[in-house]
């Protein structure tokens, strides 16, 4: 059976949800952050030796890496289910999707929470995340004011992984840090999010949860 490691408010929650989506057995281990410095616990390490989640064990298997994890389980149980075929022409979409998620999409999040959790920040930077949060989101607003999903029409793995991104602008990941970015200005972004949370695999999902 498939082994989750879960980790509280991480992307983790990626591989439980799309275990749901694909209808696969797994079990579920939960590691808590450490307070206070909300890190990994060592428990992670005997599974990635980097100590971070989400991993996943499959038999013989230990892998680590969100995006890796995705990509593995929907070439080795998907069956072809939520990702286009190679020759659609909504392929290469979800492939810039899949990888802008774990790339471009993260940076301003990530950098705005790492400094709010330090207290370092500066007009510069306060700069900075003004301006790449206006253009991913803008350019996600438009893309998501002419299709449901970012690849297309139909729903795909490269959701589940632009998911985290935007969920981490919306709701507050830590408590008492919220990042400097808004949805308010941008409702088609905001009625996907809604859309995805929606599914019934994201509801079966959530409630394998803890903090």
């Amino acid at each position: 059976m498939l082994v989750i490691h879960h980790l509280n408010r991480s992307r983790s929650e990626r591989i439980v949800w799309l275990a749901e989506e694909l209808g696969l057995p797994y079990r579920i281990v939960h590691h808590k952050r450490e307070v206070p410095s909300k890190r990994a616990p060592a428990s992670l390490k005997a599974i990635n030796p980097l100590g971070k989640a989400p991993a996943i064990e499959d038999g013989e298997v230990k892998l680590a890496e969100s995006g890796a994890i995705v990509e593995y389980l929907l070439e080795k149980y998907g069956q072809g289910r939520l990702q286009p075929a190679v020759g659609d022409p909504a392929r290469p979409r979800y492939l810039h999707w899949m990888h802008a998620a774990e790339s471009t999409l993260m940076v301003a999040p990530l950098t705005d929470l790492l400094t709010l959790a330090m207290n370092n920040r500066s007009a510069p930077l306060e700069a900075f995340l003004r301006h790449d949060y206006q253009t991913l989101l803008g350019h996600l607003e438009e893309v998501l004011g002419k299709q449901d999903y970012v690849a297309g029409d139909a729903f795909t793995a490269a959701d589940i992984m632009v998911s985290f991104p935007l969920s981490m602008i919306e709701v507050e990941l830590f408590p008492g840090v919220k990042l400097q970015a808004s949805l308010d200005d941008f409702p088609a972004v905001r009625a996907y999010l809604r859309r995805l949370r929606a599914r019934p695999a994201w509801q079966r999902a959530v409630t394998q949860f803890i903090e």
